[in-house]
């Protein structure tokens, strides 16, 4: 039995979400108790704030969770990765006087015409499961690359693809020298059956590339498609690869495995 007292900060912390991962929930609890992590920086104390939280609320002391995650929140900036996640647990502790009034709060700092506030705005409404308007918030604003990502992150969750070619279509307008928008374009017509199309939109991205660049975009974008189980698109993408350069023996290895994992 390891005594918590002769671990650092930062192995207790491994030890709580380890011990709670595995549902030992008076163990996490024990293994915190006494800890000082005053002096973490960073993701460090990020971290800590989010295990504390999470042990507080399984053991459970919500007040104490709130006031963890809290003040996880108020360390974040509103582009940090995982502030969303802060915010939904912030959100799903809070009751319903605390949500209307916090949602009241951010909408008028939105109408203000602050870009991050559009952007925290949105975040808001999305964990308050008002995922449409959190769309009409972020299409509103002045695009820039988080916005972006909040719009295509939730139009996939969605599942709506029309509207996602739609956005991806009109960002390619605005700036049609982005290759990662081209490919996401491509992918999204691709496994839909728009099998011509998305072609097309490969075709126009890597044509304006080398071909070390042009084999590289057309194996990432197969390998994305593989990630999502799309494994027919992925195929006819490393089959244009290959045509494009026969000698390439990765590619037919990456084609042969698509092939025996559908035999």
């Amino acid at each position: 039995m390891i005594k918590a007292d002769t671990l650092t900060p930062l192995q207790r912390l491994s030890w709580a979400r380890r011990t709670i991962d595995l549902g030992f929930l008076i163990s996490a609890q024990a293994v915190l108790r006494g800890a000082d992590f005053s002096q973490l920086q960073g993701d460090a104390a990020v971290e800590a704030g989010y295990t504390k939280a999470r042990v507080a609320l399984a053991n459970p002391q919500r007040a104490e969770a709130d006031a963890h995650a809290k003040a996880v929140l108020d360390m974040l900036a509103v582009d940090h990765l995982r502030r969303q996640e802060a915010l939904l647990m912030c959100w799903q502790m809070a009751d319903e006087p605390t949500r209307k009034q916090w949602l009241k709060a951010s909408e008028k700092a939105w109408l203000a015409h602050s870009d991050t506030a559009a952007l925290a705005y949105g975040d808001l409404l999305a964990a308050a499961g008002q995922r449409e308007q959190a769309l009409k918030v972020w299409q509103a604003a002045p695009p820039n690359k988080l916005i972006e990502e909040r719009v295509l992150d939730l139009l996939d969750v969605l599942h709506d693809d029309t509207a996602l070619l739609s956005y991806l279509a009109v960002r390619l307008q605005q700036q049609p020298e982005r290759a990662d928008l081209a490919s996401r374009y491509a992918c999204t017509l691709l496994p839909l059956g728009r099998i011509e199309a998305g072609e097309r939109a490969l075709e126009a991205m890597v044509v304006k590339q080398d071909t070390a660049q042009a084999m590289s975009t057309r194996l990432q974008t197969a390998r994305w498609l593989r990630t999502r189980h799309l494994f027919g698109a992925a195929a006819q993408v490393l089959e244009s690869a290959l045509k494009a350069d026969p000698q390439r023996w990765d590619v037919r290895k990456e084609l042969a495995e698509i092939y025996g994992s559908r035999s």
